[in-house]
């Protein structure tokens, strides 16, 4: 599983996260559409930008960035799983692999959401973190008790 993380910050400084390539084209684009002058970017510009060091960037953008999604939660992830597993175990009981793969997946996928909502939205790195530790954690763990446990 490879989950990536994509950030654009415009040459106003501000940014735009997404976990998907044709949201940044759109973002791009729909931001600069009434500029007569620019030129529409496309997935190859974006690729020239992300592998082969394009460093001459249109206007409008400042750069394009990637981030593993698994390593930029690595904290999160570690202490969510890490919990399941112990509270696993008082059962005597264990998760395969291909199980823990999907928690992960599923983790990133919700912490996803509450980063970018908050990201896209203007929220400082602190209240970001204040989000994934209140919301994320609260629901994933109120999911996973129901879902992966059988608790009510």
């Amino acid at each position: 599983m490879r989950m990536i993380i994509y950030k654009i910050t415009f040459d106003d400084d501000k940014c735009f996260y997404t976990d998907n390539r044709n949201d940044l084209v759109v973002a791009i684009n729909e931001r600069n559409k009434h500029d007569d002058t620019f030129k529409k970017f496309k997935h190859s510009t974006i690729d020239g930008i992300l592998y082969n060091n394009y460093k001459k960037h249109r206007g409008g953008v400042k750069s394009v960035e990637k981030f593993d999604a698994q390593t930029y939660y690595e904290e999160y992830i570690n202490t969510y799983i890490n919990n399941i597993i112990e509270k696993r175990a008082k059962s005597n009981k264990t998760y395969s692999d291909g199980a823990i793969k999907r928690f992960k997946y599923h983790f990133i996928t919700l912490l996803n959401s509450i980063e970018f909502d908050a990201r896209n939205n203007g929220d400082t790195d602190e209240m970001v973190k204040e989000k994934i530790e209140t919301i994320g954690m609260i629901k994933v763990w109120k999911n996973s008790h129901i879902k992966t446990f059988g608790f009510q």
